[in-house]
């Protein structure tokens, strides 16, 4: 972390490893555990279950008929799944811009219809805490924070129909659930990983019932399913990623995996003995992120005067709309160059691959931060 950047915070995460069950099988390596879900005597709560928070009080004054809002209809394509590829990433990063002038500048009804679609935007980014730091913002709006919860946890896709209260209408067998890792402690440091887990209990697939949990210990990551009820039901997920850390081995019913983050394609049947359960053991990300000061903090007159280099390496991801959207929404001197004559203009290397896409997402969190910060 030698870098210094007042837009982006510090990484760092201790290795994860988490248990699948306890009745890991001998010489597997994955510690015990407890429980997993639940079992057919003690089923997860009805509903979504989610940590003691902000998240859960904006949660909680959602009520039993309050009307989800409306999904503009161009939102699906434009921040659903794959917005941040190369392909999308510059007309994604206008988006981003839109929104937050939106969020922070826009007329009352404009500003949490903005933040829902940065929650969005984050969350199609692997930024889980970011986008549930959006939905406790939205703690008045509870016809937004009901639009949104359901996409995020148990993660139905976008174009899914939602009932009052923010219930989930049944999903077609093979939907592809993207639950994101439940919120976590916003006070603890960037550093630290926290604890939590969610559940949502009587998922409905066809006409089969579903349990489904999301854990993260400071020892790991998990997510089941657990067949509660009617047919089998075919789903389709993932392991979500989760703030400054990679996986390193991951396991579907305690077998490895070659690839990691793969969507799978999962059938939960009613003769199976324990949940269906995806498993990742984590250690910390060696992305190295610039630092930041609080949001609230003036930013220093060599970067407002000398301005932002950004030097991307090979095959890095596109850093011209990044250089763009800092021009645009903090008036910084913002351009790409080489690490060589930047004189006192603050240079952050952008790698190539996921560490390259780290630092992009840190940048557009605290920039977030700093614009939508309480006045």
């Amino acid at each position: 972390m030698c870098q210094l950047l007042p837009l982006l915070a510090p990484a760092g995460l201790g290795a994860l490893a988490l248990a699948l069950s306890a009745h890991a099988p001998a010489g597997s390596g994955i510690p015990e555990r407890a429980s997993v879900v639940g079992t057919a005597e003690d089923p997860a709560a009805p509903g979504l279950v989610l940590p003691d928070g902000a998240v859960a009080r904006a949660w909680a004054l959602v009520g039993p008929e309050t009307q989800p809002a409306a999904l503009p209809g161009e939102w699906g394509p434009a921040l659903g799944p794959g917005c941040w590829d190369d392909d999308r990433g510059p007309k994604t990063w206008d988006t981003w811009v839109g929104l937050v002038r939106g969020a922070s500048n826009g007329s009352a009804e404009e500003r949490p219809r903005a933040r829902a679609g940065l929650a969005l935007l984050a969350a199609a980014d692997a930024q889980p805490q970011v986008a549930w730091g959006h939905v406790a913002a939205l703690a008045e709006s509870p016809r937004w924070t009901a639009t949104l919860v359901p996409r995020l946890l148990p993660g139905v896709p976008l174009d899914h129909p939602l009932g009052p209260g923010g219930s989930v209408e049944p999903l077609a067998p093979g939907t592809h659930l993207r639950p994101l890792p439940p919120p976590l402690d916003p006070d603890l440091p960037s550093w630290a990983m926290g604890a939590g887990v969610a559940t949502f209990g009587g998922l409905l697939v066809g006409e089969s019932r579903l349990d489904l949990m999301v854990e993260v210990q400071p020892a790991g990551l998990e997510v089941a399913l657990t067949h509660r009820g009617g047919p089998a039901a075919r789903v389709i997920t993932a392991l979500p990623r989760v703030r400054g850390a990679a996986l390193r081995t991951e396991y579907l019913d305690f077998v490895r995996q070659d690839d990691l983050h793969g969507a799978r394609d999962l059938v939960v049947a009613p003769t199976d003995e324990e949940p269906r359960v995806l498993y990742g053991r984590l250690v910390q990300s060696d992305n190295d992120l610039p630092a930041a000061p609080a949001s609230q903090a003036p930013l220093p007159h060599a970067l407002t005067e000398a301005g932002l280099r950004l030097v991307p390496a090979p095959d890095a991801p596109d850093c011209e709309p990044v250089a763009g959207a800092l021009r645009e929404l903090l008036g910084l001197p913002a351009e790409l160059g080489s690490a060589e004559g930047a004189g006192r203009a603050t240079v952050v290397r952008v790698p190539a691959g996921e560490a390259g896409r780290a630092v992009l997402r840190t940048l557009r969190a605290n920039v977030e931060a700093r614009l939508l910060a309480p006045r």
